[in-house]
């Protein structure tokens, strides 16, 4: 789409196949390409230096802020276009994945 700016977090990164050793090489890869970015900061950890620690950098959190904007922005666009049952269907919906969503975080 012209004009418009890129919001996927892997934009220029190889793919990545799904399990395996790969899939961590593509996640190392990842984390190169957002500590190159500003994004991430990565440090040895303290007590093991085989072991990394990576913190969201101030550029990283405004990236995801940026994000979820966008992505709010879109939601709202998208349900204004749907037809006014679906739109209830969806508000009626959302106790039981407000419930689907804290179940998940107990996993």
């Amino acid at each position: 789409m012209v004009g418009r700016q890129s919001t996927r977090i892997d934009e220029g990164l190889p793919a990545d196949p799904e399990g395996g050793q790969e899939a961590w090489i593509g996640r190392g890869v990842l984390v190169s390409k957002l500590a190159e970015d500003g994004l991430l900061n990565r440090d040895r950890g303290a007590s093991d230096g085989r072991s990394v620690r990576l913190t969201v950098t101030e550029a990283g959190a405004a990236r995801v802020e940026q994000w979820r904007d966008i992505r709010t922005d879109l939601a709202g666009r998208a349900l204004d276009r749907l037809p006014a049952a679906d739109r209830r269907a969806i508000v009626a919906a959302i106790p039981a994945l407000t419930r689907l969503a804290e179940q998940m975080e107990e996993l």
